[in-house]
């Protein structure tokens, strides 16, 4: 049996707002904080933009994992609200990429 190795990065980034997931309450802090505490690393908005054009670079979306511990996804990688069909985020998951 194969091991396959994912690279997985938890988005948080306080400078953007999330919606549902009840920032007073500091929910994606305590879930950022909750799986770096395992070890993932947490990315901010640019951050997630280079991971992801990377990964469409080298062409291993599909061993790659976003966790969202926000739930807006950021301009950095929807680029364009009016036709979100042709954004980083949507090469990411056309190429294999997850999110979560």
């Amino acid at each position: 049996m194969t091991k396959t190795t994912i690279d997985v990065v938890i988005y948080r980034d306080k400078n953007y707002p999330s919606s549902w997931i009840d920032e007073k309450a500091g929910y994606p802090d305590k879930i950022a904080k909750f799986l770096q505490e395992r070890g993932f690393e947490v990315v901010n908005a640019e951050e997630l933009r280079k991971f992801i054009v990377k990964s469409i670079e080298d062409e291993d979306s599909h061993r790659k994992l976003v966790v969202f511990a926000q739930d807006i996804i950021p301009d950095t990688i929807v680029e364009d609200v009016i036709d979100p069909s042709n954004t980083t985020l949507r090469e990411f998951l056309d190429q294999g990429g997850s999110i979560l």
